[in-house]
């Protein structure tokens, strides 16, 4: 009997630590966790978005065979939320504020693009940019 309490026991506190190193890691958006490479395909266009953690951004868009390069900030806000400076280039189906809202602030913020970070069983990043459902998404490069 006292073996299988100690089991209980065991294994109760291997599945609440198990829990509380999963919650980390799925609570975490802060930009180091955020940072990396995302990739973009849809409707013949490509497009690559490095994060930095200093809060930059370089985006490489590819469409019909020619590539735009761009390079700006982004920002978080709330829990999940970001804003992209106005240099980020716009990918298919993606709305700047004012395009989504209608109304505008008369400030430069109104044709910034903004977006929020998804994860996958809480790991895995997915940006997603405001835009026409479904809306465009970045998924995180992994592997190079």
């Amino acid at each position: 009997m006292e073996r299988k309490a100690r089991i209980a026991s065991l294994s109760f506190f291997g599945v609440l630590f198990a829990f509380c190193i999963w919650w980390f890691f799925a609570s975490n958006y802060d930009y180091s966790a955020l940072a990396g490479t995302y990739a973009f395909y849809g409707e013949g266009v490509s497009s690559k978005l490095v994060l930095n953690e200093d809060q930059s951004f370089h985006q490489e868009v590819t469409r019909s065979g020619q590539t735009m390069t761009a390079n700006g900030t982004w920002s978080r806000f709330g829990e999940a939320g970001v804003n992209f400076s106005i240099q980020f280039l716009r990918v298919p189906g993606a709305k700047t504020f004012v395009e989504n809202f209608g109304k505008g602030y008369g400030s430069m913020e109104d044709n910034e693009f903004f977006g929020h970070f998804e994860k996958v069983l809480g790991l895995y990043p997915i940006l997603k940019i405001d835009g026409n459902p479904p809306e465009p998404a970045f998924h995180k490069v992994l592997f190079r």
